[in-house]
């Protein structure tokens, strides 16, 4: 049974809004707007289910809304599983919901901005604007271009396979990043608690947009700029060997260079690489709070070495006060939450943790330039150094919440390691 689409024919435009049922995007193939949606059960429905489950509406253009075909799937008892195939055209404009299904999306050339809550988001072959974000829920995007790549994920993984784009924005908390066959003008990477895994190229800077916006982000008369930032897990970066870049760099960790030779500077822990001759394709900017970064070649990237999870965790006398500008107390506020509760349930312990995680995700914030000025006199107090034996308190945490010691003795355990 299928379910037409009030689409519009000159700027069709869809959204669809999910309880329970997965749903899979594809191009209809027709020119003239025409769209239409059916419901695949995995066991057999009957059709009065159907019509009362999905409701399907033509909304006028109203306050600055543009006109828009809505579905929205009603709660209804003890919902069939099952796929909504929704077809319209390519270049449709779509907006997608879902609560508790997967999301996938093929073959569109339209804006896509997909919200995922306990589900995953698959996107494949798309040529257009995408704004991607799941909780609890992966994302994959591959083979696709974008004027710009934004993705956000919270308990969940990102993975972009031959993805072109000038401007990357991603963000994830409690899941790793992994990049492969890139091609980026700029952007950011922020990951509160996970792996940072990119190989990418540079991809030429476009035309200066007439209304100044959609360009990849600079410094002012520079190259495209990438910054990366983790606050808890390694960053791996692999380039192509005949690279003109420059990477700046600061971690607790270690930092090393596979890639070959370049120009070396190291001033108040910040390390500058410089690959190549004349003027840098790309300028790198890497923050990492805990763990150590590798920089290598494009072609190792899947056979390089990967057993360098657990890096050193000596600390930077200077690590105080970053150029980089981010507040990651905004971008995950969940996270935030679940490390409050985390305090108020496991007393001095939880607080004591859960005011490290705050520090680290606000390092680099507003407050970054007033603590590097006072970074001389706040290094001989213990309370204020970011990471003190990180991952000793780490594994304290883990047996923490396996149940294996109380919250007395981790409490002593944690005293102890901070003296």
């Amino acid at each position: 049974m299928k379910i037409e689409l009030p689409l519009a024919a000159d700027s069709p435009r869809l959204e669809v809004t999910l309880r329970r049922a997965q749903l899979r995007v594809e191009p209809s193939g027709d020119g003239d707007g025409a769209g239409w949606a059916r419901f695949v059960p995995e066991q057999e429905e009957a059709p009065r289910q159907l019509e009362e489950r999905f409701a399907v509406a033509a909304r006028p253009a109203d306050g600055g809304e543009p006109a828009a075909a809505t579905l929205e799937e009603r709660p209804v008892d003890d919902p069939q599983k099952g796929t909504l195939e929704v077809r319209v055209p390519a270049s449709t404009e779509l907006l997608l919901r879902s609560r508790n299904g997967a999301l996938q999306a093929r073959g569109l050339t339209g804006a896509l901005n997909a919200r995922s809550r306990n589900g995953a988001i698959a996107v494949r072959g798309h040529r257009g604007p995408l704004r991607l974000a799941a909780a609890n829920g992966a994302i994959e995007v591959s083979a696709s271009a974008a004027p710009h790549l934004d993705v956000s994920a919270a308990n969940g993984s990102v993975s972009l396979t031959d993805v072109e784009t000038p401007r990357l924005q991603v963000a994830t908390s409690n899941g790793r990043v992994r990049v492969a066959q890139g091609r980026v003008g700029g952007g950011a990477v922020r990951c509160a608690n996970g792996r940072i895994a990119l190989q990418i190229a540079p991809l030429p800077p476009p035309a200066p947009d007439p209304e100044g916006g959609g360009g990849a982000d600079t410094e002012a008369g520079g190259p495209p700029r990438l910054a990366v930032y983790s606050a808890n897990g390694p960053i791996t970066i692999a380039l192509p060997e005949q690279v003109s870049a420059t990477v700046k760099a600061r971690t607790m960790g270690v930092l090393r260079n596979h890639l070959g030779s370049a120009r070396t500077r190291t001033e108040r822990g910040l390390t500058t690489l410089q690959f190549g001759a004349g003027e840098p394709e790309l300028l790198l900017l890497i923050n990492n709070l805990r763990g150590g970064i590798e920089v290598m070649k494009h072609a190792d990237f899947e056979t390089g070495r990967r057993g360098r999870e657990e890096e050193s965790t000596h600390h930077d006398p200077h690590a105080e006060g970053f150029w980089f500008d981010v507040d990651f107390s905004e971008e995950f506020p969940r996270f935030m939450r679940d490390m409050k509760e985390f305090g108020m349930k496991f007393g001095r312990l939880g607080e004591e943790v859960s005011r490290e995680m705050r520090r680290a995700f606000r390092f680099g914030g507003p407050g970054a330039q007033r603590r590097e000025h006072r970074g001389e006199h706040r290094r001989g107090r213990d309370d204020d150094r970011p990471g003190a034996a990180a991952a000793e308190i780490k594994t304290v945490l883990g047996l923490l919440q396996e149940g294996k010691i109380s919250v007395e003795d981790a409490e002593k355990l944690i005293a102890a390691l901070r003296r």
